[in-house]
């Protein structure tokens, strides 16, 4: 097999967890499935060879494990420091090192809100530059785990944001 059809075997089934992750309300099970998702994320850009993607995948792998037990601002502080470190040594060229950094930074920044809406707002930001830096890098299973992402965060924005549940009459 492949390194290319291994990595897109192991992209689709980070899609699946976060897909799910994504449509769940409470803050830890969202942040959790992210981070499982993006340790198989990681392992895919190793196998296609983008280190930036790579090295980023597995620090917000570790964020989300964090993020789960704290929103700490010196935390996220810590992350974006390490994203920009990360940026400069892994830097490949200025548009796949540039979309990865700011993609990073969406979802840093989701990582360590709060509440949920802030963090469903981020990561739709997020997964919207990281679809870019899939096409850019030609991963069809990233450009389907980001728009997947992106349709289910505004599924589980409506349904746990916008919709409002209405008292029995």
């Amino acid at each position: 097999m492949s390194n290319f059809l291994l990595s897109q075997i192991i992209q689709v089934i980070a899609i699946l967890v976060r897909l799910c992750g994504l449509q769940f309300k409470k803050r830890n099970i969202i942040i959790g499935t992210h981070g499982v998702s993006l340790f198989l994320t990681g392992i895919h850009f190793i196998l296609l060879g983008t280190l930036v993607g790579a090295g980023m995948a597995f620090t917000g792998a570790i964020r989300c494990v964090l993020a789960c037990f704290t929103t700490r601002k010196i935390w996220l502080w810590i992350f974006l420091l390490v994203n920009l470190v990360l940026t400069i040594i892994l830097f490949e060229d200025w548009v796949s090192s540039g979309l990865a950094f700011f993609g990073a930074t969406c979802m840093i920044l989701s990582s360590f809100c709060k509440n949920t809406k802030a963090l469903r707002i981020w990561a739709l930001i997020g997964a919207l530059v990281w679809l870019t830096h899939g096409v850019v890098i030609w991963s069809p299973t990233v450009i389907i785990y980001d728009a997947c992402m992106i349709i289910s965060g505004l599924i589980g924005y409506y349904r746990h944001e916008v919709k409002k549940q209405t008292p029995n009459q």
